[in-house]
């Protein structure tokens, strides 16, 4: 599987075949990469991720968060990885959808983890969250919370393949994750889907 790191320079600038249903339009996005993190939030990364902090750490001493597949046109993206700065709060966000769920509700769902647990990224607009659980039987995984039905699923087992998976065909895990990204011809209100990833040469 080709690494995050090259994929990372493909989704610099993308182009989006998408339609609405009846009519097709080319998207433009572009990713924006934030400065690497100072030794201060590396340090508080590794303090809130523990033995699972190195993967990470990889990433963030190069960009303290990301966002990819920007629409040029909107603010519409298909994943944001916030700076580690912003972890507390969305974790809190996070954990808001959750606030009027019953114990026995928990034990259903078969969550072990929602006191120790780390957002750190997100599907922009949608309410849903990527996060590590520190504790209980999914440790170490990587968890999208999808806050319609308060449902978890495991998305990768890893930060490396949390990342490669998703820029490795962004179309698809658009639609997957719920198709939030619409993208905007800046002419209309026309909600435009993503189908396909066209290069740029």
């Amino acid at each position: 599987m080709e690494s995050y790191e090259s994929l990372i320079e493909d989704s610099m600038e993308v182009n989006f075949a998408c339609d609405s249903g009846d009519e097709e339009f080319i998207a433009s996005t572009c990713s924006i990469l934030y400065s690497k993190a100072d030794d201060e939030d590396i340090d508080k990364l590794r303090e809130k991720l523990g033995t699972f902090a190195e993967e990470f750490i990889a990433f963030f001493s190069k960009y303290n968060g990301a966002i990819f597949f920007k629409d040029t046109l909107s603010e519409t993206a298909g994943l944001q990885v916030h700076s580690i700065k912003n972890w507390d709060l969305i974790t809190e966000y996070m954990l808001a959808w959750y606030d009027d769920v019953d114990e026995d509700e928990f034990d259903d769902c078969e969550i072990d983890w929602l006191n120790k647990c780390v957002a750190f990224a997100e599907i922009p607009h949608s309410g849903n969250y990527f996060v590590i659980p520190l504790a209980g039987k999914l440790c170490g995984k990587i968890l999208y919370s999808d806050h319609d039905g308060l449902e978890s699923t495991v998305y990768a087992s890893s930060f490396n393949e949390f990342l490669t998976k998703f820029l490795s065909d962004p179309v698809k895990q658009i639609y997957e994750l719920g198709c939030y990204a619409r993208y905007s011809d800046n002419k209309t209100n026309i909600q435009w889907i993503p189908r396909k990833t066209l290069s740029i040469s």
